[in-house]
């Protein structure tokens, strides 16, 4: 097996100007998102990107120094875009009442709140709902009401409406025709979003990067391919079944070119999903054919009950990160493409070949040297030699939502 991470990051290191000027011109011709978490894979032989959400939560998992970068970025992107803006509306996801996603908001709200700006939180409920967190620190949930073409609660008329809600199950009426801002637009929601077409961009981001690097586009990217029309349920996965055999084999062919010996293995991903459901681990087109009643229920139905008729097959590529002897992957977190914070996703019971992002996952934050400088937090894993990669494959991440946002908003011809 070949180690190329150490490569990519000296070739990083000698292109760092050529690479900065190119972020630069992509991100003055599509600006990044306001917001973006990116799940990351770190095979020692490669890395890529695997997961990017536009609509993060997670906030309570970000150390202290990582805070203050991301009040920092906050208030630019607010001031820039917002300026008159003095009172934010925030709708979360419907599962409030889960501690740890409370933890999030009342974190995210202090960010917010940090930057100047009031801030209640809203929802599409009959009455004030009280929110209980882990610390013992509770928000308060008001009744959302719309007057004519704004979203209002009893805190008054917010200037800006802000989504903590990635609307899996469609947009509320409520939301649609707002002459206030949303952000992120509600039509970037995973009712429109696809996992193909954000993987479609970031093939490209990933060429224009490698290029300059010089390397294969392979070491930072997934290979992905997608099947539509699939039914689970009823066995139609014949597009999967021979999609899983093709992605296998190109796997293969990478390693046997590389050097790498490892057993190829894809992961099954519904393509609009999010909360690391509808996601399966597979060796062989065989074990797609072979699917039992339970598999398929799994894999038929996601978030908001969606059902799932789009299916991503993603080159899987195993992770080498250990935190504490656990498996591990690092997610990192931007505000408008510049990178404010981090954590490792850790999960006892699953090996390096599978996907963390499910029940039974912890969290340890990251908090790399390059930008906590003497800050040594005891309850942050430091990694700082990988900050540099791991910021720019976030970042090329970014760029891709970038694109695919401006695809998904731009006004049909």
């Amino acid at each position: 097996m070949i180690h190329m991470l150490r490569e990519l990051e000296s070739r990083l290191t000698l292109k760092r100007d050529r690479v900065a000027q190119w972020w630069q011109e992509s991100s003055a011709q599509v600006p990044p998102p306001f917001l973006t978490s990116v799940d990351l894979r770190n095979a020692g032989f490669k890395i890529a990107a695997v997961d990017a959400n536009l609509f993060p939560a997670g906030f309570n998992n970000l150390c202290s120094r990582f805070r203050q970068e991301a009040v920092r970025l906050f208030q630019r992107h607010l001031d820039r875009h917002f300026p008159t803006a003095s009172h934010i509306l925030l709708i979360p996801e419907p599962h409030t009442r889960n501690p740890f996603y409370v933890d999030n908001l009342r974190v995210l709200v202090d960010l917010l709140e940090g930057t100047g700006k009031r801030v209640s939180l809203g929802g599409f409920v009959d009455e004030p709902l009280v929110l209980e967190g882990n610390q013992g620190l509770a928000l308060t949930l008001l009744p959302i009401e719309r007057q004519g073409s704004v979203l209002g609660t009893q805190a008054g008329l917010p200037d800006l409406v802000m989504l903590n809600n990635d609307l899996s199950g469609g947009v509320r009426e409520e939301l649609i025709g707002l002459s206030q801002p949303v952000l992120p637009a509600a039509d970037l929601g995973w009712h429109r979003r696809r996992k193909s077409d954000h993987f479609h961009h970031l093939q490209q981001v990933i060429e224009e990067l490698s290029s300059i690097l010089e390397v294969d586009p392979w070491f930072l990217q997934p290979i992905t391919r997608v099947c539509h029309q699939v039914d689970f349920k009823e066995g139609q996965v014949d597009c999967v079944v021979s999609n899983v055999e093709q992605t296998l084999d190109e796997i293969a062919d990478a390693y046997r070119r590389y050097g790498i010996q490892e057993n190829p293995h894809v992961y099954l991903k519904a393509n609009a999903g999010t909360y690391g459901m509808g996601i399966m681990t597979v060796t062989s087109a065989d074990e797609v054919r072979a699917m039992n009643r339970k598999q398929r229920n799994k894999m038929d139905v996601i978030k908001d009950r969606q059902k799932v008729s789009s299916i991503l097959i993603q080159e899987g590529v195993p992770t080498v990160d250990q935190v504490g002897g656990q498996t591990a992957e690092p997610v990192m977190y931007l505000a408008d493409g510049e990178v404010f914070g981090g954590f490792y996703r850790i999960h006892a019971g699953r090996d390096r070949y599978k996907s963390l992002n499910a029940a039974g996952m912890t969290f340890m934050r990251l908090c790399f040297t390059d930008l906590t400088r003497d800050v040594h937090p005891a309850d942050c894993f430091e990694d700082s030699c990988r900050y540099h990669l791991y910021a720019t494959v976030a970042q090329a991440a970014a760029m891709a939502a970038a694109r695919e946002a401006q695809a998904l908003l731009m006004p049909a011809a």
